[in-house]
């Protein structure tokens, strides 16, 4: 190629377009945002509609099957899910990947707007583009600057502040925890209605047609438009004191005459508890799309300005809890240490290997290149800097490796036949741009079934492939010119500074000096400066045949001429050229640089002292560089003995194998077979994706349904109190056996309670699930979980089993859930397991049965009495209105007849529009029952959830098969199942399918591989053999990961490391590559036979895949070895890629010679 021979006549212009990679390249990894993880989208909408009081049973008739019946014939819709809760529904809807989120939040706005018969007094629904299922990233505690508790803040926080976050780019959803609302109560006088004659209905209908604007259209006038409006709504409690209810007969009876109204606040709902002090919590929620780490400092710095300013003047302050920011920052330094380390390893195997710092310079300083040049592509496709990416690119240093190996080797044996440098270095690179390109693209084409996969995993997976291929698509550009053109620089630079040891000014002022004295360098001289094959390997390789040496036989040693002037730098017609006047400048500063050492020199012989102290630096410096080479002698000494026993050793069992065509047939077979043998045992159980840690740990606490917020208090003033002497804040420094408590927050809704903690010693956090474990325990008539939070919960990605319970009666799915239950905890020994809703149907219920006759001839409807019961139990929310202060504040009414006790509202007595007041007894049957606090659908039937978190050592495959295999026969014996179905759901359905993708994928590397090698080498059969070693490379990885299981981590076989699988096909075929290219070259343009061809081939390779081998390993060492943040995502990739380049590159040097050689045929015979 002309590009490679300009490279090489033109080193500063390559220097140059160098300097400019490494420049945009440093920009783009800088602009690059910061994430754990690639941006996962699971698209998601939920829609949350409010009802104040309504029951489950209520919110799930008459709110979400209204919904579902419309939202399940969305566009791309793949799952929906609805939890109807007391005054609440959520419709919860998945999307398939790709999908439009913006069309898909219009079209589920229009087909909302479709729905018709929604209660009177329900809020409209909102629809978010996020959903219970995605954890929030940041949680924020509100706390009180003054006496005064936080809890009354409630309403200026939720007005004033919460809207300020919820502008913030990616928040998909801000919940805030604790506090009670302002609200006006109107309390009724029973006594007062009925001295009015006013019904309850009448004072609902006042109030309501009261509180309202009413618009009457525009007025056009001349050339203006007027618009009029009847305004009437509500600004203050004074006018709503002033409502007119009634008039007759000239009376006016307004409301403050049959009420009471006053400013108040709401019921106490959820008690929160942050550290030592009661607290509001705002809870921060992502879009599915939104980058964690620029919304995580957004969040903060808006934080900072409320605390310095608007909270500060109202006497609050937000404490920073949790957020994952710093777990992310721990993870990506963790992977870039690792990346640098393995660099670092590499590079000393290529020294034991080339003994020489100025190869190992040339070969290690390719590796920053291309890695810093692949992210100017990364950055241009709007990749995010994650965990995920920097695996992908750790994994292509060992692949860069082996490619700027290959030229370097190929460049020297060139140079060691006795040609020029300036020619060895075109010619061995040409040489080997065949099995480069080859390499490189079998390795970028296996990644094609990667980026088609769809779902989170086809977004994770696609990090990695666009990371490695563009990293190696980079590096195959810059090892076929920057390598030949930096090799031949560095010659050059080493022979000028041998020849001027003697006078460095002489040297100077000879720098202009023709440069044809340059070119033919004596080829003894170079070698004492470049890498060179150790003199015994060189030894051992001349006893063998003369015909596996045919170059050597007629190689000469060209002199230095001086009247050479084939080289561009020397000829004339250069001089002038834009590459000369850069050598000029270089020259120039040289020159200054030495002028400036002079002058340093020149200061130090003036001075007296430093004069004194130059001949013991002198003395020292000379011990110092003869000890120093001694131990250089011996390090080389002892790497060369080393390599030639090897190398004999290989040469010797290759020799034995290809011996005969019986020998090469039981090389082969005797392989495949302990191959096969050794992988059968260590074949592990599927995952999903890796767990892992993030240093926070989650407690559920299974309490009995119908709590009242006393009781949900002393709950978790219990819990708290048992972990208050174990917390940082309290003085706690740790002990041997827990660890300091960071942060704790816990809190009681009326559905759930759960608790968090964060271990002050992220090493020891799991020490703390015993603590947090035994505070549960502690407390009588609950029971709870803990569950360590994995590594992709912030992504929305839940690591638990979920199983459906789906049935129609709720008394039947009770019994089956209830035994599903029970199986579960014998069966999966460990795992902790959650059922929404409670399976305690204990939710206490007083329902009234409407005697229909009796209402009637009290002149009363279902409607009427329902609004009397809401009013006289607790209060019955009619509306609401927006103050002075711009603030939103709920009306109730309530009556001075307010029920405190269940028993008071069977002795209850109400005005009736007959005028008579009558007990609640006599007009309905009033039945004290037991009730769900939840009702769930999946895909519109109700059903039981189960969380199933099993024990790390227990795959996800073997919960699916436990569950199949064992629970639900086990049922079906027990006839605990009835009519109801068992569907397993979330993670377990996604493997099932994701299985099927990868088999397809790894299949279509395979074909994508074969179809490339049959075109590059425009033959059939050798891709075939090429590809023989893929098995041998699977061997590897499950022995790898085998390794990794037993010494180093539990380990399963997760997605993530299933692509490492995938990765193998593509990289452990450059070895097989490189012998059958090379065999090729020796038998059509040196003319040896086909045995010679194929020896020659595989021994003049050892070296340098044997170098390649040790390299990659030891480049992926970090990534296997190390712990830390994140570091479970990459393990078990690095396990597998590694151990199968090291036990494919072990066989596959005997066993691809032995079926090369029954393939190759002699020149002139046609082969297909």
């Amino acid at each position: 190629m002309k590009l490679i021979e300009y490279s090489v006549k033109n080193p500063v212009v390559v220097f140059v377009g160098v300097i400019f990679l490494l420049l945009f390249g440093y920009l783009a990894i800088m602009q690059m945002p910061y994430s754990l993880t690639p941006n996962i989208s699971r698209p998601t909408i939920s829609i949350n509609t409010t009802w104040a009081g309504a029951t489950p049973y209520e919110v799930e008739k008459e709110i979400v099957q209204r919904q579902e019946k419309f939202l399940k014939n969305l566009p791309n819709l793949i799952s929906m899910t609805s939890s109807s809760r007391e005054g609440v529904g959520v419709v919860s809807l998945e999307f398939e990947v790709g999908t439009d989120m913006k069309k898909a939040m219009l079209d589920t706005s229009s087909k909302l707007s479709e729905v018709r018969g929604y209660p009177s007094n329900i809020d409209n629904p909102v629809i978010r583009s996020t959903g219970e299922t995605i954890a929030p990233v940041v949680y924020l505690f509100v706390k009180s600057d003054s006496k005064q508790s936080v809890r009354w803040s409630y309403t200026y926080l939720y007005e004033d502040i919460v809207k300020l976050y919820e502008r913030i780019d990616g928040v998909g959803m801000v919940d805030i925890l604790g506090g009670v609302a302002k609200q006006v109560e109107v309390i009724l006088n029973t006594k007062q209605l009925a001295f009015y004659n006013i019904t309850l209905d009448d004072v609902i209908s006042a109030m309501q047609a009261h509180n309202v604007n009413v618009s009457a259209g525009s007025l056009d006038y001349g050339q203006r438009a007027y618009r009029v409006r009847t305004i009437g709504l509500y600004e203050s409690s004074e006018d709503v004191y002033n409502t007119i209810v009634k008039t007759d007969n000239s009376q006016v009876v307004y409301l403050r005459d049959i009420a009471n109204v006053i400013n108040t606040y709401e019921l106490p709902k959820v008690p929160n508890i942050h550290n030592n002090d009661e607290t509001i919590s705002l809870q921060i929620r992502p879009t599915a799309e939104a980058n964690v780490l620029e919304l995580i400092d957004k969040v903060r710095n808006l934080t900072n300005e409320l605390n310095a300013k608007q909270l500060k003047e109202h006497h609050l302050h937000i404490d920073w809890g949790r957020d994952s920011a710093g777990f992310i920052q721990d993870a990506i330094a963790l992977v870039k240490h690792d990346i640098i380390l393995g660099i670092l390893l590499a590079a000393i195997v290529l020294y034991a290997f080339l003994r020489n710092f100025s190869s190992v310079f040339v070969v290690s300083v390719i590796i920053p290149i291309s890695i810093l040049s692949s992210f100017i592509l990364l950055q241009g496709m709007g990749r995010t800097l994650n965990v995920i990416l920097l695996a992908g690119v750790s994994f292509a240093v060992s692949m860069i490796i082996d490619s700027s190996i290959v030229v370097v080797e190929n460049i020297h044996r060139h140079h060691s036949m006795g040609k020029r440098m300036f020619e060895s270095c075109i010619d061995g690179t040409k040489e080997v741009l065949g099995a480069l390109f080859a390499s490189t693209i079998t390795t970028i084409g296996i990644f094609i079934p990667i980026i088609g996969l769809k779902d989170e995993i086809g977004q994770l997976f696609s990090d990695i492939a666009l990371a490695s291929s563009s990293a190696l698509s980079i590096a195959l550009i810059i090892c076929l010119l920057v390598v030949p053109s930096l090799y031949y620089s560095l010659a050059k630079f080493l022979a000028r500074r041998k020849d001027s040891k003697d006078s460095m000014e002489s040297n100077l002022q000879d720098s202009k000096i023709d440069s044809k004295n340059l070119e033919n360098l004596d080829s003894k001289e170079e070698s004492n400066n470049l890498q060179n094959l150790d003199s015994n390997n060189v030894k051992d390789s001349n006893n063998l045949s003369p015909a596996h040496h045919p170059i050597n036989e007629n190689a000469t040693h060209r002199p230095i001429d001086e009247n050479t002037a084939d080289h561009p730098i020397n000829n004339e017609d250069s001089k002038d050229s834009i590459t000369h006047k850069i050598n000029s400048l270089f020259n120039t500063m040289t020159t200054k640089f030495h002028n400036i050492k002079q002058t340093i020199e020149s200061k130090i012989t003036n001075n007296k002292k430093l004069q004194n102290l130059i001949p013991k630096i002198k003395r020292y410096t000379r011990f110092t560089k003869f000890y120093l080479k001694k131990f250089k002698i011996l390090v080389d000494t002892t790497f060369i003995n080393i390599g030639v026993y090897f190398y004999n050793k290989i040469v010797k069992i290759l020799t034995i194998c290809l011996k005969s065509a019986k020998n090469r047939i039981l090389c082969v077979l005797g392989f495949v077979v302990v191959s096969l043998l050794i992988t059968l045992p260590f074949i592990p159980k599927l995952d999903y994706l890796p767990k892992g840690s993030q240093n926070f740990l989650v407690a559920y606490i299974q309490a009995p349904n119908g709590l009242s917020y006393e009781e949900r208090s002393n709950i978790i003033n219990a819990i708290y109190d048992y972990n208050a002497p174990y917390m940082l804040a309290n003085g706690f420094k740790g002990d041997k056996e827990y660890p300091a408590i960071r942060d704790f927050y816990i809190s009681g809704g009326t559905t759930s309670i759960y608790f968090y903690e964060i271990s002050a010693d992220p090493k020891r956090v799991k020490e703390l699930m015993k603590l947090m474990q035994a505070s549960i325990d502690s407390v009588p008539n609950i029971s709870g979980s803990v569950v360590e939070q994995g590594i992709f919960s912030s992504s929305g990605i839940s690591e638990n089993v979920e199983v459906n319970i789906i049935g129609a009666d709720l008394d039947s799915m009770l019994i089956s859930a209830n035994s599903f239950m029970e199986l579960a905890k014998e069966n999966l020994k460990g795992a902790r397991i959650r059922a929404f809703p409670s399976l305690d149907v204990n939710n206490r219920e007083i329902n009234l049965y409407p005697d229909m006759r009796s209402l009637a001839v009290n002149g009363l409807n279902v409607k009427s009495f329902g609004n009397i019961v809401d009013v006289i139990i607790g209060g019955k929310k009619v509306g609401d209105f927006r103050n002075a202060d711009g603030k939103i504040i709920d009306l109730m009414l309530s009556s001075d007849n307010t029920t405190q006790s269940p028993e008071d509202v069977l002795y209850s007595q109400i005005y009736a529009p007959s005028g008579q007041i009558v007990p609640l007894s006599s007009l309905a049957d009033i039945r004290q029952d037991i009730g769900l606090s939840q009702i769930r659908h999946y895909e519109q039937d109700r059903n039981i959830l189960f969380y199933i978190n099993p024990q790390d050592s227990m795959s996800l495959q073997e919960v699916i098969a436990t569950i199949n295999n064992v629970i639900v026969p086990k049922m079906q014996e027990l006839n605990t199942l009835g009519e109801n179905k068992i569907a397993i759901s979330g993670n377990a359905n996604k493997l099932h399918k994701l299985a099927k993708h990868l088999s397809g994928g790894f299949l279509l590397a395979l074909i994508i591989t074969y179809l490339l090698l049959t075109a590059l080498y425009a033959n059939f059969f050798y891709p075939i053999i090429i590809i023989f070693t893929i098995p041998f490379a699977l061997t590897g990885g499950f022995l790898g990961l085998a390794f990794v299981d037993t010494f180093i981590a539990h380990q399963n076989l997760d997605v993530l490391t299933m692509l490492g699988f995938i990765i193998l096909v593509g990289s452990v075929v450059n070895n097989a590559i490189l012998i059958v290219y090379q065999s090729l070259i020796n038998l059509r343009e040196y003319k040896m036979n086909v045995y010679d061809s194929v020896f020659n081939a595989t021994t003049s390779r050892i070296r340098p895949i044997y170098m390649s081998m040790l390299t990659s390993i030891l480049a992926l060492a970090p990534l296997i070895f190390s712990s830390g943040a994140g570091s479970e995502i990459y393990r078990g990739l690095g396990a597998v890629i590694a151990g199968g380049i090291l036990i494919s590159t072990i066989i596959s040097i005997f066993v691809i010679p032995s079926l090369l050689i029954f393939a190759l045929k002699p020149p002139n015979t046609q082969v297909v």
